[in-house]
C-alpha cells in the first residue's frame, strides 16, 4: 500500500480508522476533480448528511467547475430533508442556466 496519495501528498495510514463517510467528505477537497466529482456522487448514493456542508460549499466556489455543480446538485436531490431541498432552492438560482435547470427540475 502507498504510503502518502500521489495527487495531494496526504499520508494514508492517519486516516485509516476514519469511517468510509468521513474519507468521502474529506475527499470534497481533493485536489483531482475527478476525487471530488466522485466523492460527491458517492456522498449523494449514502443520502449523507454530513456531507451538506460540503455540497454547500461546492455551490458557492467551485464556478469554474460544471461537473461538480452538477454533481452536487443531483447529490442534493438524493440526500432527503429540509435542508437539502434548501440547497436545491439556492441552486435553481445559481449562474450557470444548465445548474438552474438540473436544480428546477429536482425540485418538482
Amino acid at each position: 500500500m502507498q504510503e502518502r496519495c500521489p495527487d495531494c501528498g496526504i499520508e494514508l495510514a492517519r486516516y485509516q480508522a476514519e469511517s468510509f463517510e468521513e474519507k468521502l467528505l474529506r475527499a470534497l477537497e481533493h485536489p483531482v476533480p475527478e476525487q471530488r466529482c466522485l466523492a460527491i456522487q458517492l456522498l449523494g448514493e449514502l443520502g449523507s448528511q454530513a456531507a451538506l456542508p460540503g455540497l454547500e460549499k461546492v455551490l458557492d466556489t467551485e464556478v469554474n467547475d460544471i461537473y461538480a455543480l452538477r454533481e452536487a446538485v443531483v447529490a442534493l436531490s438524493k440526500i432527503h430533508g429540509p435542508r437539502s431541498r434548501a440547497l436545491l432552492q439556492k441552486a435553481a438560482g445559481h449562474p450557470f442556466r444548465i445548474i438552474r435547470q438540473l436544480a428546477e427540475g429536482c425540485l418538482k
